[in-house]
């Protein structure tokens, strides 16, 4: 059973006094290494008692190098008793310290993922901050909003309460930022937790003003803390959550900035390159997260594997474990009785991929390629040059010299009256003025291509950036294809004629919206 000792706070008048968690006093029981293998808090009688954070019992366990491995909850009775997060221990990992379960195990939650991996606060911050700068403005306000429900989540909710504390001395921790991990994480994540919201916040609004939210939000968060006794109230995190905040502004502000085709060139990559390596790897990048968190969870829970027949979920994942690693050596598989050769299901793959490659060059080439609508059937490329200044000029003169070779001679005048119907010309003019506002519209976007881009592909590049409405994109477009038609020679039914006509005056104002966004955006 060990050793009991006890001990009990007074004042300075010989007075019961109150330590931090509530208890006047602390009953230790120690193992024959004088260990404290559980803590019992007191009351001012020296019975035992509840502390502020709900339990009266702490039991505690030790690694072989006699530091401590976890702390476990328990109320007067016994009774395991969760807390403010529903942690019902705290295992201690070197400086680290992770949430446990009712039954000792490692908790699935966000605190437990930052705790466990630092690195993870960059790494999610960042694609988060990508996220809010790519994605759609709606999808964006909304992810801002439920990273503000986030960090309330974390400054606040399922804390414990106490006595209000403060903190007014800026940068009360430099003596120990570089000796304690434990500092350097806290004021790192200080700062990440703010640069998606202060992202978020520029991407939606983009006034000068919004420099203002971030502290007036941290300040909000700190006199909450004290108010509530939920923490400490510390200009060390009004410091560093502003900082953060303006980091997040200024990465907004140079994605506004960034010429459009640079963004152009990162949706291209991503299209062209990360989707489809991720849609052709991912059994592979599936088949790692697999090994690497089950290897993981052993690795925590030290592969203390009592008895492989058993239910448990350890002996569960270690099975599952083994399976993984062993895979990689079958070239055969066989499941209910059906073989798979994973040599011949990687020829077929490839060979599937390399006629898909086929098909999708040969489209484009049909794409690049259009027969011309005259009676010789000639083939153009599109993007062809214009002749030169100098070819214009030869031919100018041979022209000139034209002229002067039948000037005086009397000829017959061979030139036709030419009629253009009606609705031609009026198809040439929409068609005409829709062009003139995309253009103007991608001119404002500072959109620049080295190749010459399609009425079509102007639309379609609107309507990617969200500044054109799904619904006028596909009257715009099939306008487009009915005046096409129009101006190379062919007669259109009256009721294409009548389509184009009244959807003209829509898709001019839904450009002129357009171009007023730009601006806005400028």
């Amino acid at each position: 059973m060990g050793t009991l000792t006890a001990e009990h706070y007074f004042d300075v008048q010989g007075n019961p006094a109150k330590a931090p968690l509530g208890q006047y006093g602390e009953r230790y029981q120690r193992d024959e290494n004088s260990q404290i293998i559980q803590i019992t808090y007191l009351d001012a009688d020296g019975s035992p008692a509840p502390t502020s954070v709900g339990y009266t019992i702490l039991k505690r366990t030790y690694h072989r190098d006699g530091t401590a491995a976890t702390d476990m909850y328990f109320d007067e009775d016994g009774n395991p008793i969760a807390l403010s997060k529903g942690q019902y221990g705290i295992k201690h990992s070197g400086k680290v310290s992770l949430l446990l379960t009712k039954s000792g195990n490692i908790m699935l939650c966000v605190d437990n993922i930052l705790n466990g991996f630092p690195a993870m606060v960059v790494v999610s911050g960042v694609i988060i901050c990508i996220l809010m700068l790519l994605l759609p403005e709606k999808v964006s306000v909304a992810l801002t909003i439920a990273y503000v429900v986030f960090i309330l989540y974390e400054t606040l909710m399922f804390r414990e309460t106490g006595d209000a504390r403060t903190n007014f001395v800026l940068f009360s921790y430099a003596d120990r930022f570089f000796a304690e991990q434990s500092v350097r994480v806290g004021v790192i994540n200080n700062i990440w937790l703010f640069i998606p919201l202060g992202t978020g916040l520029y991407r939606n609004i983009r006034k000068k003003w919004v420099l203002l939210i971030p502290l007036l939000f941290s300040i909000a968060i700190e006199t909450t803390q004290y108010i509530t006794g939920l923490g400490i109230a510390e200009f060390d995190d009004v410091f560093g959550n502003t900082l953060g905040g303006w980091i997040g502004i200024v990465v907004a502000w140079t994605a506004a900035n960034v010429r459009k085709t640079s963004m152009e060139s990162i949706k291209k990559i991503l299209q062209d390159r990360a989707i489809p390596f991720f849609k052709n790897k991912i059994r592979y990048v599936w088949y790692f997260i697999l090994v690497v968190a089950s290897t993981v969870y052993l690795f925590c829970n030290h592969f203390a594997i009592d008895k492989i027949n058993d239910a448990s979920l350890i002996s569960t994942v270690f099975i599952i474990w083994v399976i993984l690693l062993v895979l990689p050596l079958f070239t055969e598989l066989e499941f209910f009785g059906v073989k798979v050769k994973k040599e011949v299901k990687e020829a077929v793959e490839k060979s599937n991929k390399e006629v898909k490659d086929s098909i999708n060059n040969l489209q484009q080439l049909v794409m690049q390629i259009q027969v011309s609508n005259n009676a010789t059937n000639q083939l153009t490329i599109n993007g062809n040059p214009l002749p030169s200044e100098t070819k214009i000029e030869e031919l100018t003169n041979e022209i000139r010299a034209l002229v002067k070779q039948n000037k005086g001679t009397e000829k017959e005048n061979t030139k036709e009256n030419v009629s253009i119907p009606e609705q031609n010309v009026t198809l040439f003019k929409i068609r005409y003025g829709i062009e003139v506002e995309l253009r103007e519209c991608l001119e404002l976007l500072k959109f620049e291509s080295k190749i010459h881009i399609t009425i079509i592909q102007m639309a379609n590049i609107l309507n990617g950036e969200g500044l054109l409405d799904p619904t006028i994109t596909d009257m715009l477009i099939q306008t487009i294809r009915v005046s096409n038609r129009a101006i190379h020679g062919e007669m259109v039914n009256q009721k294409y004629v009548d389509f184009a006509t009244q959807a003209y005056p829509q898709i001019m104002d839904a450009l002129q919206e357009c171009k007023n966004r730009i601006k806005t955006m400028i």
